[in-house]
């Protein structure tokens, strides 16, 4: 699970299944979706690996979920739409006040809690 500034920047980053994933999939994602502004679709395929997000437009941020293609998971749109929401509600007044590149965003309890 990755959020992170439409600009690059990575806010938060966490392996949520404790595999690490091979390659860059979300690097892929920003250069082939991001920045051709193909973001109307909502997963992205990369080698074996799946990617759905959520954006919210009122601070650029993308909420990113990278799963194996070979897992069906119909509830990860629920869990996305969660932790996004979670994740806005506790850092919403941080989103304006500081610049997000030296901002910590402290979210490891919460996504245990969520899961």
């Amino acid at each position: 699970f990755t959020v992170m500034h439409k600009g690059g920047t990575v806010l938060y980053a966490s392996e949520i299944g404790g595999k690490a994933i091979k390659g860059d999939p979300i690097d892929d994602l920003v250069r082939t979706v991001l920045l051709e502004e193909r973001i109307g679709d909502k997963t992205f395929k990369k080698d074996t690996y799946e990617l759905r997000w959520a954006l919210v437009n009122e601070f650029d941020l993308v909420f990113v979920i990278v799963y194996s293609q070979a897992v069906s998971m119909m509830w990860l749109d629920e869990l996305l739409e969660t932790l996004k929401n979670t994740f806005v509600t506790m850092f919403r007044s941080r989103f304006a006040s500081v610049p997000l590149g030296i901002s910590k965003f402290e979210f490891d309890r919460d996504l245990k809690a969520i899961l």
